[in-house]
């Protein structure tokens, strides 16, 4: 049985952590371990973290202040003593307690080295957008197009291999370590159908135009150091395929509301 980590960095966020911790607990799977990073949270989150520890023998905590996101994410990933890594946020949790139970058949009977699948988002509790992965291939990524970063389950080893997240950029490294992934030869993935994350909408990247703006640059600037050549209809052939997304979405749902 291989063992599966989450890696969750978090900073003042003392509303969430502990129904985060809690949610985590419900993962139906014996050899599970949770790594929290602190970048030095100045409310109650460490307090509630310690804590929680000496009630869950799964968690393990760290504090390294002053850490952007994916310092602390690679610090938790070094320290991870995992087979699987995934990363999730402290506001998102899992739609199925038996996804590890689910992952880990798949890496085990399908010899593959990372996986993915579909999420949703949601605001105060509403499903808002479901982000499916179905249509995605690696051309996908020439477009700034990746698989949802929360449903990514990743042998440790391929995190050795490509260095793990490069901490030159401040909202776009995941797709920077995606766009690497998917680049590497004999080794497998697997796609998963199934709604495996819930997400919070507003995440770093998304939390306004501004934040929108600088992570859509970032994008580019990843895909112009491997000479892709993303011109700006791209650009807004991806922000045009997100809003039909989301009113398609919003759409369905109003129909369905009026069925009932």
């Amino acid at each position: 049985m291989l063992k599966i980590t989450t890696v969750t960095s978090t900073l003042n966020v003392e509303k969430d952590i502990d129904q985060f911790v809690k949610r985590f607990n419900f993962q139906k799977y014996i050899k599970k371990e949770l790594i929290i990073v602190d970048g030095g949270s100045n409310d109650a989150t460490y307090k509630k973290l310690i804590v929680l520890k000496k009630k869950y023998k799964f968690l393990k905590i760290f504090r390294k202040n002053n850490s952007s996101i994916y310092e602390a994410l690679n610090y938790g990933i070094k320290k991870s003593t995992g087979d699987i890594i995934n990363i999730l946020g402290s506001d998102d949790k899992f739609l199925n307690n038996k996804i590890f139970k689910i992952v880990e058949r798949i890496f085990r009977e399908k010899k593959i080295s990372f996986l993915y699948g579909n999420c949703d988002f949601n605001k105060n509790g509403k499903i808002i957008r479901v982000y499916s992965n179905k249509k995605f291939d690696k051309k996908s990524l020439k477009y700034g197009f990746m698989p949802a970063h929360t449903t990514m389950f990743i042998h440790k080893k391929i995190y050795k291999k490509l260095n793990f997240y490069s901490t030159k950029y401040k909202f776009a490294s995941d797709f920077d370590f995606c766009f690497k992934l998917f680049q590497m030869k004999n080794i497998k993935n697997y796609y998963l159908d199934t709604n495996m994350v819930s997400m919070r909408s507003g995440g770093v990247s998304n939390a306004g135009i501004k934040n929108i703006f600088l992570s859509n640059k970032e994008v580019f600037n990843i895909l112009k150091k491997n000479k892709i050549n993303f011109i700006l209809i791209k650009l807004i052939l991806k922000i045009i395929y997100k809003i039909i997304d989301i009113l398609t979405f919003n759409f369905l749902i109003i129909v369905k509301n009026g069925i009932k």
